[in-house]
């Protein structure tokens, strides 16, 4: 992918917080950013609602020729390696 994906949105406890999603050599690297937190967290799972918002922004970016088919189908396996 030539470029990171990110988005801000609030928590369920209505908190703001701020997305990046890096997908590169077959993986899915996502962070997490929470209002009054200060560091970045790189271990707390992505959401389902999250997986698809990514799904969104990459077909966005796949019909403007700035992502692979193969970056869209990782995100629909939710990062799993492709079987066989």
């Amino acid at each position: 992918m030539r470029r990171r994906i990110g988005w801000k949105d609030k928590t369920e406890d209505g908190l703001r917080r701020e997305v990046r999603v890096r997908v590169h050599a077959g993986q899915v690297k996502w962070q997490f950013l929470v209002e009054g937190s200060g560091k970045w967290d790189y271990d707390t799972p992505a959401t389902e609602a999250d997986w698809l918002r990514l799904e969104g922004h990459l077909a966005d970016r796949w019909q403007r020729g700035q992502c692979l088919e193969e970056e869209i189908d990782l995100v629909k396996r939710r990062g799993k390696p492709r079987k066989g």
